[in-house]
């Protein structure tokens, strides 16, 4: 059993770019194996950064977490 803390948990300074780059390479390589030019790509990946950006902050959101 976990046991909860008030406190939030410091995972770094990196989370939220990590985050971004990943959701940026990894919609990328997506669009770009589908085989859309590499302008909607580009802009298909930015939005998938956003997305990677926000999954991030759902995640670090301290009333998100649970260890019941």
């Amino acid at each position: 059993m976990g046991v909860s803390n008030s406190e939030p948990t410091n995972l770094g300074c990196f989370v939220y770019p990590l985050s971004g780059v990943g959701g940026f390479i990894t919609t990328l390589m997506l669009f770009a194996a589908i085989g859309f030019s590499a302008s909607t790509s580009f802009i298909f990946s930015v939005m998938g950064s956003a997305v990677g950006i926000f999954i991030a902050w759902l995640f670090m959101r301290s009333e998100k977490v649970d260890f019941n």
